[in-house]
Order: structure tokens, then sequence, then C-alpha cells
């Protein structure tokens, strides 16, 4: 419905990415941390699309 749309458009304004996460995004930074991250600790990574940025 028309409310719903708006709302979803105004969501995605937020994410300067412009679109919202995928369980792909959130896969990737896991697989980053226990492939490649091998002297990260104590980190905060944010998969927000840019979001916490704005």
């Amino acid at each position: 419905d028309e409310a719903a749309e708006a709302a979803r458009a105004k969501a995605l304004a937020g994410i300067p990415l412009g679109r919202t996460g995928a369980t792909e995004d959130i896969a990737n930074a896991a697989y980053f941390l226990v492939t490649q991250a091998t002297y990260v600790t104590g980190a905060e990574i944010k998969v927000d699309g840019g979001r916490s940025l704005r």
C-alpha cells in the first residue's frame, strides 16, 4: 500500500548505499573476521550501509 511504500522510501533515504542489508552482507563480514582478520581484537564492525555515519 501507499503508506508502506512511503515508509520504505523514507527508510532507504537514510541509508547512503540506497538499499537494505542482505544476508550476504553479514556473511561477508563474518567471513572476513574468520579468514583474514587474524590480528583484529575488540573491534565493532558495523554492517549498515553507512547509516551510522549520518
